[in-house]
């Protein structure tokens, strides 16, 4: 390797641009886009990138049209921070069905303490 660059976490507003450059010409609302770059907190700019390409695959398996419904974090994924033994942590997109299956409460509230 000739040269090494550290490349810091986006902040809110970086992670806000980023989402809507992702987004691009869908029809995602600026609101919905704004709730995903705060939630996303510790992710990198790929995060964003991937949930806009899930979003637009999970309207397609519904056989619609893409809308604020598959971008909402809330409703579509969590982030979930994993780690091997001795490796940092890095963020995953899990559905959020699944980890609400691992924690065993589907009715938790929405201040879990869990980043999504």
């Amino acid at each position: 390797m000739d040269l090494a660059v550290e490349v810091p976490l986006p902040g809110l507003p970086e992670r806000t641009r980023l989402f809507r450059r992702y987004a691009g010409a869908l029809p995602f609302s600026d609101e919905v886009l704004a709730q995903a770059a705060e939630r996303a907190e510790g992710t990198t700019g790929s995060f964003a990138k991937e949930l806009m390409r899930r979003s637009v695959l999970g309207a397609a398996m519904r056989g619609g049209e893409p809308s604020d419904a598959d971008v909402e974090p809330e409703d579509v994924v969590d982030v979930a921070f994993i780690a091997g033994p001795g490796e940092p942590e890095f963020p995953v997109i899990v559905p959020a069905e699944v980890l609400d299956a691992l924690d065993g409460d589907e009715d938790e509230d929405e201040d879990d303490g869990r980043a999504r």
